[in-house]
């Protein structure tokens, strides 16, 4: 949880055709911009087709998105924003 009362940690669920991959970084002093993130979890796309291509596999794209759900934090409050 942003307060980081609960955590845990999942980096990436993953069942050969359908897998989920999130980031964030609640950590950090200076949040990444969006499109650091963006960057991100385009390399961790590109190694999951990798990793499924070295078996002879490949990702069904007309499945493949992604969604952005970014987060601003103001006066120990927090909020999505938008745009």
């Amino acid at each position: 949880s942003p307060g980081r009362t609960i955590s845990q940690q999942v980096y990436m669920i993953g069942f050969v055709d359908d897998t989920t991959s999130q980031h964030n970084q609640f950590l950090q002093n200076q949040q990444p911009s969006v499109q650091e993130l963006v960057n991100n979890m385009a390399q961790d796309a590109q190694l999951w087709n990798d990793l499924l291509w070295s078996s002879g596999g490949a990702l069904e794209l007309p499945k493949c998105f992604y969604q952005i759900l970014y987060w601003e934090f103001s006066n120990g409050k927090s909020f999505l924003t938008s745009g």
